[in-house]
């Protein structure tokens, strides 16, 4: 059988993936703030999609499901453009 491996990167290089984050302003859990400062650390490129109206889990309404969408068709380049 065929191997699949993934070329090696420098170190301190990270990978281009396209990340989507979705938060509800509410989140007590996971606040906000503390996301976007956590994330870009790691993922300096990220999209962040904050839902005023929201608390942990943001994927109950339609706006945030709506912008997910897009962006995972690649139909959306700027996440919150929509919603």
């Amino acid at each position: 059988a065929g191997r699949v491996s993934a070329p090696a990167l420098a170190p301190g290089r990270r990978r281009a993936t396209p990340t989507l984050c979705r938060m509800g302003r509410s989140d007590a859990l996971a606040p906000p703030a503390e996301v976007r400062a956590s994330v870009a650390k790691f993922i300096p490129d990220a999209y962040f999609v904050e839902d005023p109206a929201g608390a942990h889990n943001v994927l109950g309404g339609d706006c945030v499901r709506s912008i997910r969408s897009a962006w995972l068709a690649g139909s959306l380049t700027v996440p919150g453009a929509q919603g």
